[in-house]
């Protein structure tokens, strides 16, 4: 696996390293989502520590979080490795995207929002009501676990014709302002990360 998921920046664990978020969208997921569908789509994550000392105690507490993982995630496929000099968390799995907030389902999911502006659709990261119980379920391991409401994400977006119009994210890892780009079958590697993304969620508008 390659690399990914800040979903797992939110164990709280100390000097987790983790990168963001990285989901696979086409433009026909997101019309169909935004025509009241609920669709699936993929996510692949890694996170851990290196060059750590793992003792029991801290073997304890991953073990549960992980085990918390998969209650809020039962269909991904995770794997924990404590081999090495360190530990790494991994999972595949599935976020839904919907037009509607799902009531249950992974803490988190993927919003597709019909935008009054010139029959564009909002795509962004965004909690699911499950979050809540989520964030209570982490902080049963320990209070000090609490995972964060607005996460860093990459969408891999591929769409045969549209528009996408974002702003402030990476662009194939080049910093770009507010933009517009003319999809032809390519895929667009949209990448937010720090700064305000911290605080809001991530998002591009798409037109097809």
């Amino acid at each position: 696996m390659k690399k990914i998921l800040s979903v797992f920046a939110v164990l709280g664990l100390a000097a987790c390293q983790a990168e963001d978020v990285e989901v696979k969208l086409t433009g026909q997921d997101v019309v169909d989502a935004a025509n009241g569908e609920v669709v699936s789509v993929k996510f692949e994550a890694e996170v851990g520590e290196r060059y750590t000392t793992i003792d029991d105690e801290k073997r304890e507490t991953i073990t549960k979080v992980v085990q918390k993982i998969e209650t809020f995630f039962p269909d991904a496929d995770i794997e924990v490795d404590f081999s090495g000099d360190g530990y790494a968390i991994e999972i595949e799995g599935e976020f839904i995207l919907s037009s509607i907030q799902p009531k249950d389902g992974p803490p988190w999911y993927i919003s597709a929002q019909k935008h009054p502006f010139d029959d564009f659709i909002k795509v962004s990261l965004a909690t699911s009501g499950n979050f809540p119980a989520f964030q209570a379920s982490l902080k049963e391991v320990n209070f000090m676990l609490s995972p964060d409401e607005f996460q860093p994400v990459e969408f891999k977006f591929k769409a045969d014709n549209g528009i996408v119009i974002l702003s402030g994210a990476e662009i194939d890892g080049v910093p770009t302002g507010i933009d517009t780009f003319d999809m032809d079958g390519t895929r667009l590697n949209i990448s937010f990360g720090d700064g305000i993304w911290k605080e809001a969620p991530a998002s591009f508008l798409y037109k097809p």
